[in-house]
């Protein structure tokens, strides 16, 4: 997460709030850079230095969290996710550990007073705008954390920042690269292009059942119906043993009384316990859920290990209901249980699918677990040709029309390129000329991918007309021609605006100039990761 941060961030503003949250980096994952693990622990090696599955595990969280925050219902937590999101962090790692190296050897060094005034001004630690020792010792309780280790690794991010922020400021823009910058930016073309639709070919494409078959042989491994399980389960959950709790007149009174000082506002004398019964009573029987709930899930634990084969001992003994799931493969459901991807590790794991033992207790989030085992299984097969025949036809006839209209739009450059009129090409293939002046980067008014396009066309030259080809993202191509460019105007542009794009590119500057560094010093970095110690999983 700092990585990213750090990776954006604009000058030395950007430096003061780096250190203002790289708590979150220190407190998540970097505390072990110089530990070791065991031998299948191990997941890279940087010159020595060790990155474990632990470190991984807890950079892979940071990054599935912020995902599901920023993508919402759009990012997809299946299998290929979970591998790339495992790769990210791995690298997130290795390049953190490689530049900590670097900063130590260069001799960058953050002194005590400044580490302290750091962690003294971190929200974390604060109450009421100020530093509070009780919630510093708490927090860093919490979190496993002595105020050593947390200097430790306050003390390299700062380093880290020093040395970002001085390759920012060191980074500086003169006069004519703005003004081409300027010049680039504002610039203008003027454009024509030509849509081809792929469905203009349909009636010439003929598709025959020899054509499908081989297809189908040729591509068969692409047509497999992955294994697919449903499970039975039994779930205990904290907020249902809410209805078990009774409640002893005696022991709510004790209860208040030994945490009265949760009900007690500053100042203020303790209330009767009638002023505060009914939040008295919901702690209570929050307190007594949890107790209950540990209590029965010890006994759970048990109960589905010496009756390993069924879930019912388990289910009659804690008056559980076995509950049964739909089909689902390795890449889940999409929502539900079945889309929890420590209930899709463990119901293809080898113990829970291949030897048919119930799994251990899952934890799906804090007051609830659920214990599965397999209830029906269907194994990966080959989906029949008959099933899948008319979805290869229409495949054969897209791919048919997709050759045609590519094969068209390559004959329109070269006619292009062969200084035929425009309109004359318009009339002989039967397309629609669009003209579009002074178009600019931004501009809404058509296709993006066609602004683009025209704007990655070379200039003409000596009256030529440039232009270029694209497949849309609707599945039509495009023709774009460029016949005329405007630069844009670096004297129309007012100091405050200049000023603005000369920082935008010194931190330009800047990233490339860090981007050289890293790049340098790991190709000098010997680096090993052991993908057979990588495994997917996470919160």
């Amino acid at each position: 997460m700092l990585q990213k941060f750090r990776e954006r961030m604009q000058g030395i503003i950007a430096w003061s709030i780096v250190i203002a949250i790289c708590i979150t980096f220190a407190l998540w994952g970097v505390q072990n850079y110089l530990r070791g693990g065991s031998k299948h622990d191990i997941v890279a090696k940087i010159d020595g230095t060790k990155i474990t599955q632990k470190q991984v595990e807890q950079i892979y969280n940071n990054l599935r969290r912020e995902k599901t925050f920023l993508l919402g219902a759009d990012f997809l937590v299946d299998q290929k996710a979970q591998s790339e999101l495992k790769k990210e962090a791995i690298q997130q790692l290795i390049k953190n550990t490689v530049m900590l190296k670097y900063v130590d050897k260069a001799g960058f060094y953050a002194g005590l007073p400044q580490v302290r005034a750091t962690i003294y001004s971190l929200p974390a630690f604060q109450f009421n705008g100020s530093f509070s020792p009780q919630r510093y010792k708490q927090t860093l309780s919490n979190l496993g954390y002595s105020e050593s280790m947390l200097i430790d690794e306050m003390r390299k991010t700062i380093s880290l920042s020093q040395l970002d922020a001085g390759i920012l400021q060191s980074s500086f823009a003169l006069p004519n690269e703005i003004n081409k910058a300027i010049e680039l930016r504002d610039q203008k073309r003027d454009i024509e292009y030509f849509i081809i639709d792929p469905k203009r070919f349909a009636n010439e494409v003929k598709i025959n059942i020899s054509d499908v078959k081989n297809y189908y042989e040729k591509n068969k491994d692409k047509f497999i119906a992955p294994e697919k399980v449903s499970i039975n389960y039994i779930q205990l959950d904290a907020e249902k043993l809410k209805s078990k709790i009774s409640i002893d007149p005696n022991k709510l009174q004790q209860f208040y009384k030994e945490h009265i000082s949760l009900y007690s506002l500053p100042k203020q004398n303790n209330p009767a316990f009638s002023e505060v019964k009914n939040k008295v009573t919901k702690d209570f029987i929050q307190q007594e859920s949890m107790h209950l709930f540990a209590e029965q899930n010890d006994k759970l634990a048990d109960l589905v290990y010496t009756n390993s084969d069924s879930l019912k001992p388990a289910a009659d003994t804690l008056g559980l209901t076995i509950q049964e799931s739909d089909l689902f493969t390795k890449t889940g459901g999409k929502t539900g249980l079945i889309a929890n991807p420590k209930v899709i590790k463990a119901a293809f794991s080898d113990v829970v699918l291949r030897q048919g033992y119930n799994s251990a207790p899952i934890e799906i989030n804090p007051g609830n677990v659920i214990v599965l085992r397999i209830k029906k299984n269907i194994s990966e097969e080959y989906i029949p040709l008959s099933t899948i025949q008319s979805s290869i036809e229409n495949l054969l006839k897209q791919k048919q029309s997709d050759d045609k209209g590519a094969d068209l739009s390559e004959k329109i450059i070269r006619n292009i390129e062969e200084k035929k009129p425009i309109p004359s090409i318009a009339n002989q293939y039967n397309l629609k000329l669009f003209t579009v002046q002074k178009i600019g980067r931004n501009d809404k008014k058509i296709d993006s991918d066609i602004i683009k396009t025209a704007f990655n066309t070379p200039a003409p030259v000596d009256a030529k007309i440039s232009a270029n080809s694209i497949k849309l993202t609707n599945g039509n191509f495009a023709i774009v021609m460029v016949s005329k460019i405007y630069a844009g105007t670096p004297n129309l542009i007012n100091f405050t605006a200049r000023q603005k794009l000369k920082k935008q590119l010194e931190n330009q500057y800047g990233d490339f100039e860090r981007d050289l560094l890293l790049s340098s010093i790991m190709n000098k970095t010997k680096v090993k990761i052991l993908e057979e110690n990588v495994t997917l999983g996470g919160e």
